[in-house]
């Protein structure tokens, strides 16, 4: 057994079995928005998945699928210490192909909307079974409607300069007494100059490598 599921399965033998689960993607991997954020941890487990199949598909960068491995076990030991109730799969084929069985057994998941439209599409089956139930995605700031209406009669040409105008316009943010920030929305131009060391790049991220991040890393 990996030193993970080892910890893991030593921190759900003290976790209540919980009324229901919510599905957290691993792009959603947080407790601070969402069903996690007001529910007590012994009222709202998590399910994860691991998918090789997905880091299969495309040639992704092999430090990035060790980032994103890393990133889900190490949430999964955060939120098991706080007695949250956490399962963690590994599927064989696609997401729904793995949390199928497991709603099926539990009753229906609950799952912030991914952003990501190939994993929407993949769990769209699971959605019209009954097995798993998209609530709104609490870390985003805009909506499919924002798109729609920063365009002439809600159609192309699609601009992101529009879109830029209509949402700061619509939720005040770079905005002041009604006008845009630095008198214009769009500073395009100005971020097309060549870049000459002014102001200097940052330091790169660096992390700490222990036996969870060693594993996801092999």
């Amino acid at each position: 057994m990996s030193v993970f599921a080892s910890r893991l399965q030593q921190l759900n033998a003290s976790a209540p079995v919980p009324a229901r689960f919510v599905f957290v993607p691993y792009d959603q991997l947080t407790a601070a928005i969402g069903p996690l954020s007001r529910a007590a941890p012994e009222a709202l487990g998590i399910v994860l998945v691991e998918c090789p199949e997905k880091a299969r598909k495309r040639p992704y960068h092999q430090q990035k699928l060790a980032l994103v491995l890393t990133n889900l076990r190490h949430f999964a030991l955060e939120q098991a210490a706080l007695g949250r109730r956490v399962v963690h799969l590994v599927a064989t084929g696609d997401y729904a192909s793995a949390l199928r069985p497991f709603a099926a057994s539990t009753g229906p998941l609950l799952c912030m909307t991914p952003a990501e439209r190939e994993l929407r599409v993949d769990l769209q089956p699971l959605v019209a079974d009954g097995l798993l139930e998209f609530v709104p995605h609490e870390g985003w700031l805009s909506t499919d409607d924002d798109f729609a209406h920063a365009s002439k009669d809600g159609a192309a040409p699609w601009r992101m300069d529009a879109f830029y105008r209509h949402l700061r316009q619509r939720t005040g943010i770079l905005m002041e007494r009604g006008k845009p920030v630095g008198g214009k929305y769009s500073h395009d131009v100005d971020n097309r100059l060549a870049w000459h060391g002014d102001p200097p790049a940052p330091a790169a991220p660096r992390f700490v490598v222990d036996d969870i991040t060693d594993e996801a890393d092999r």
